[in-house]
């Protein structure tokens, strides 16, 4: 398996976790519940695992990193600061995991969907996953 093989494969398969993850986020209710949320923590280390190798083999791998970066990384930075400021600090490190694994997905996403076909596919499988959500309301 060659180098760009490998690369593609990776790619595809972030994209499918992606999707995953957004896709089982409201099937989920939103995962508010803690066993509902330990599949998106789940998916989210197998989806920075997967972006880590694909950083490593990828030769000429681009990092996209446009300004709403920077307020979203001030965010989290504001979060985690407040994390340790918190009167009951367990409710307020679990909001924190929340808000690492949701940027995580947000930084990963931003990298991933690069090309007009993978685009096109998230689109038409948000818009299903919105009629769905429609059609159940």
């Amino acid at each position: 398996m060659t180098r760009e093989n490998t690369e593609r494969w990776l790619g595809g398969a972030i994209n499918v976790l992606l999707l995953g993850h957004v896709l089982l986020a409201v099937i989920l209710t939103g995962m508010t519940r803690p066993q509902d949320f330990l599949i998106a923590q789940g998916l989210s280390v197998v989806l920075i695992a997967l972006f880590t190798a694909r950083i490593w083999i990828g030769k000429d791998l681009v990092f996209h990193w446009p300004p709403v970066c920077w307020l979203v990384l001030a965010l989290v930075a504001y979060f985690t600061a407040l994390t340790f400021t918190a009167d009951v600090f367990y409710v307020a490190q679990t909001e924190l995991l929340r808000v690492l694994v949701y940027w995580a997905a947000f930084v990963i996403a931003l990298q991933s969907f690069r090309s007009r076909n993978g685009i096109r596919v998230v689109l038409f499988a948000l818009l299903a996953l919105a009629l769905a959500s429609s059609v159940y309301a």
